[in-house]
């Protein structure tokens, strides 16, 4: 999976050059390019597959809202980023197939900020509630 995020990330580097002046710096660029691409792909993955994996070894259903909730964060943060990119005048006059790449990049981070933040709230909201019901469970023991 990483090889193929870093040939496509290179891929599109190379695709936007003029592969007849591409020197040195045009190669190291589609290199450089492709290795951050395969960065992106390699946290993203391994964050969401390890809420997953975590989610998954405590015991916890693949349905349940609280789990699913920063999905969804992600998606509404992405539909959202999309519409406000691409209502923006010089990518709504038809400069949007230049920039196809840009906008996909910032509406993949919108929604992986998302996710992660997503995650975050889960995690304090989830604890908070535990440590509470742990307080009244030995509250209850205690008296």
């Amino acid at each position: 999976m990483l090889f193929i995020s870093f040939c496509v990330g290179a891929g599109l580097s190379v695709r936007s050059m003029d592969l007849g002046t591409v020197g040195v710096t045009g190669v190291v660029f589609a290199i450089v390019a492709g290795l951050m691409i395969t960065f992106g792909v390699n946290i993203t993955l391994g964050t969401v597959w390890g809420y997953v994996d975590e989610h998954r070894q405590t015991g916890g259903d693949l349905a349940d809202p609280v789990f699913l909730a920063p999905f969804a964060l992600a998606a509404v943060a992405g539909v959202a980023a999309t519409v406000l990119v691409t209502a923006y005048p010089p990518l709504a006059a038809g400069r949007m197939q230049l920039l196809a790449l840009q906008v996909g990049y910032l509406v993949f981070v919108c929604a992986f900020c998302a996710f992660v933040l997503g995650i975050g709230a889960v995690a304090v909201v989830t604890n908070l509630r535990a440590g509470y019901e742990d307080a009244q469970t030995e509250r209850v023991d205690g008296q």
